[in-house]
């Protein structure tokens, strides 16, 4: 039975992209790719909806602006950065199209800037979905040496022009199985130049065509780590834990043993050492939450304050939301397992609390939870209109008790502020994935999440199959980061909009070597939604959900197909 039902949804999937290139945006402003003709559209889609059939939690008594700018365009950091993914609707269309200045922002990363240096020679690709003839005209075929793909068997489409041809010999897809309702989610690049250094870059788009361009995507881009031979020891958490990471691995995936963890064991990830790299698989029961929480401890970052006059905010932003950890009862895995445990209100591997225990807990703690999730009016107000809504999953449609759990007595939900959004991409949403913890000083709601405990950047989706549980090991391969404010290093917060449309001036942002009064490190953190958000008006707002169907016109006249 879950077989079927699993490729009923891959056949709806199917039917929906067979017929989405024809009324887009992008090709009624003119813009092309010259594969687009030769597209396949299958499994271009991210499904990492949960099957809470399979999942079950025992619950007690149940049946505004850090940003930091240097003057150089050429400055090379030590630190990361954050970029929004450039897009061909948004960037290019017949608005702005003679605006060069965007292509010019320091706020946005082309695939073409990580794949097209004419310098890289080996690039190793982690993602869900690969639409090869899009993804091989971001390289220069001139230069590249070796392409490497690492895949979940039945996601890559496969190059069909004949320009492609003279590459072949250079690209190596590895596909492996994965079991139903599991998926190999990690997104992520790994550079090799020709000096022998490394870049790595964790973008949140899968490498298709129309997912880089139709939602918000964004990308960490790290350091430049150079390669030292006399690095092969070295104990950095962050090298540690991508080659555990690697090696949790399947072993006929023997292109990890064998090309990159030697490749990677070389390089000299000092710069690296403020960031923690964090990882799910499902071959390793330390790994998902069970890592994230050592990491956190790790970094002293468990538990929230006592003082009074301070409130503790924990936000994520998501492009799904899995169903619920019990059969029984309503019960999130943001709200019951994740903010308990990030708090210190739950001990691991004791039952959950009840909603209503957690509610009365987080006021008298002063503990605000959030969830940002498009409405149903951004998505169908949006410049791509209702196209945009296939990349967001939360299935709450013969669910209501959950939905409205969450809605009316957490009153967790929060969209973008009309207001503050940018001129081009409007609240359009992001198929990024942030966690967030900020400490302030007041009792205001919503948070200005100007200054940050720590933050998560993943390709995890707020649900058990990415996360895993205390007790169980994830379901998917996903891969992240974790930066943590400390007694060296403040993490600061601001946001992508509006700030994409102030092209004034505009020089490559620093995140580091910028420094207080009180000798702190400034890392800059920037989310592609508005800050401060604004929370649902529960009579107007609802969150979209992916099998519904609303009778409502988008900017095209369009009404939405519910799978």
């Amino acid at each position: 039975m879950k077989e079927e039902k699993r490729s009923e949804v891959r056949r709806k999937v199917a039917e929906k992209w067979c017929n989405f290139g024809v009324k887009t945006k992008l090709q009624k402003t003119g813009v092309s790719t010259d594969e687009q003709s030769n597209r396949n559209y299958r499994q271009v889609i991210d499904l990492t909806n949960s099957s809470e059939d399979d999942t079950d939690i025992e619950t007690s008594n149940m049946a505004d602006n850090c940003e930091v700018i240097t003057d150089s365009a050429e400055l090379e950091n030590e630190h990361s950065q954050f970029k929004l993914v450039e897009s061909q609707l948004y960037e290019q269309n017949e608005s702005n199209e003679s605006n060069n200045s965007f292509t010019k922002s320091p706020y946005f990363i082309r695939m073409k800037d990580i794949f097209g240096d004419n310098r890289l020679k080996t690039s190793i690709l982690f993602s869900f979905q690969f639409e090869m003839n899009f993804l091989l005209s971001q390289f220069n075929l001139d230069t590249i040496e070796n392409i490497y793909v690492i895949a979940q068997k039945n996601t890559v489409v496969p190059p069909t022009l004949k320009k492609f041809n003279s590459v072949f010999d250079r690209l190596n897809i590895v596909e492996f199985y994965m079991p139903p309702f599991s998926c190999h989610h990690s997104k992520m690049v790994i550079n090799i130049y020709e000096d022998k250094s490394c870049k790595l870059f964790i973008p949140s788009n899968n490498f298709t065509f129309y997912e880089t361009n139709l939602p918000q995507q964004v990308c960490w881009e790290g350091p430049t780590l150079p390669y030292d031979i006399n690095s092969k020891n070295q104990k950095i958490s962050f090298k540690e834990n991508l080659i555990s990471y690697f090696q949790s691995y399947p072993s006929e995936v023997k292109i990890m043993n064998r090309t990159i963890i030697p490749m990677i064991s070389n390089i000299d990830f000092s710069k690296l050492n403020n960031v923690e790299f964090l990882y799910s698989s499902p071959n390793d029961k330390d790994s998902g939450i069970s890592k994230l929480l050592y990491l956190l401890e790790k970094n002293d970052l468990l538990g929230c304050s006592d003082d009074i006059n301070k409130r503790t905010h924990f936000l994520c932003q998501s492009s799904t939301i899995g169903g619920s950890l019990s059969k029984t009862v309503p019960l999130n895995i943001f709200t019951h397992l994740m903010i308990p445990e990030f708090s210190g209100i739950q001990k691991s591997n004791k039952k959950l609390k009840t909603s209503q225990e957690l509610i009365d807990i987080y006021r008298e703690k002063r503990i605000s939870p959030y969830i940002v999730y498009p409405t149903v009016e951004e998505l169908r107000n949006s410049p791509s209109g209702w196209k945009c809504s296939n990349w967001f999953h939360f299935n709450y449609k013969n669910k209501a008790e959950y939905y409205e759990v969450l809605a009316k007595d957490f009153k967790l939900f929060y969209k973008q502020k009309d207001q503050l959004t940018s001129k081009y991409r409007k609240a359009t949403p992001s198929h990024s994935k942030f966690y967030i913890r900020c400490t302030e000083n007041d009792s205001k709601v919503p948070a200005r999440f100007s200054k940050l405990d720590w933050c998560i950047f993943t390709s995890s989706n707020l649900s058990f199959n990415a996360w895993g549980k205390l007790s169980s090991k994830p379901r998917n391969y996903e891969v992240g980061i974790l930066l943590c404010s400390n007694e060296g290093q403040q993490i600061n917060c601001s946001s992508f909009s509006r700030k994409i449309d102030e092209h004034q001036g505009c020089s490559r942002l620093s995140d580091s070597n910028n420094t207080k009064n009180d000798g702190k490190k400034n890392i800059n953190v920037m989310v592609p939604f508005t800050l401060p958000l604004e929370p649902y008006d529960i009579k107007y707002d609802t969150a979209f959900c992916i099998q519904k169907s609303y009778n409502l016109p988008d900017c095209f006249g369009e009404v939405n197909d519910p799978y």
